[in-house]
């Protein structure tokens, strides 16, 4: 797969590197296939669902394959990669911070019309702003409560949480449906060990406030 600047590269694709005009993206396929592959076969194992987030890659194409892989749909960092992503056929997507300002809110629930769309809160003004347009457009809106498990950039605090997810989902036009957290860099050490009482600190901490939110 190979991308140009400002150029049309259909005839581009398979050509040796070296005679390839740059800029340029390239993408090893083959290994990109056997990622995909291995990431679907691992939540696969553990009996996970598996939603990747595509704002690494930012190509529809891969997210394609991802989905086909058995991926259950997709996390997006902003409204406006939603909105490319639906457009290019994406039908489950997660926006994964809070939206806020009437402008963006008109956006995300049109956009919930013709896709399955969900985004995060992780405080209560968001929620009731969303309430509000919501309420009005006669829908419903699905949302993830954010709670902070530990990277303290955006997220809730575990203490408030529960609170939180129970005022939210009795506001009109809102229903919590689930949990989200993003440890970040936090867990990024060199020992095994380390990463993994992060990634189970974090793990436990979502699934009690779920429970405690009698989520499933």
């Amino acid at each position: 797969m190979v991308a140009s600047r400002g150029t049309k590269t259909d005839g581009d694709v398979g050509r040796p590197i070296d005679v390839l005009d740059t800029p340029c993206l390239t993408v090893d396929l083959d290994l990109t296939e056997r990622n995909v592959a291995r990431m679907a076969d691992v939540a696969a194992a553990h009996n996970v669902d598996l939603r990747p987030h595509v704002k690494t890659h930012k190509t529809p194409a891969l997210a394609h394959l991802q989905l086909a892989a058995g991926a259950v749909g997709i996390t997006v960092a902003k409204l406006g990669e939603a909105e490319v992503f639906a457009d290019a056929g994406c039908d489950d997507v997660l926006v994964a911070y809070q939206i806020v300002g009437r402008g963006k809110i008109a956006r995300l629930l049109r956009l919930s019309e013709v896709a399955t769309v969900r985004s995060c809160v992780d405080g209560l003004e968001a929620a009731a702003a969303l309430s509000d347009m919501s309420r009005a457009s006669g829908a419903t809106f699905q949302v993830l409560l954010d709670v902070d498990t530990g990277l303290k950039r955006t997220g809730c605090s575990p203490a408030d949480a529960i609170r939180l997810g129970s005022r939210s989902d009795d506001l009109p036009g809102v229903s919590v449906v689930g949990v989200f957290s993003y440890a970040g860099y936090r867990p990024a050490d060199p020992d095994a060990a380390v990463r993994r009482a992060w990634a189970l600190q974090e793990a436990e901490t979502a699934a009690d406030v779920a429970r405690h939110l009698h989520l499933r």
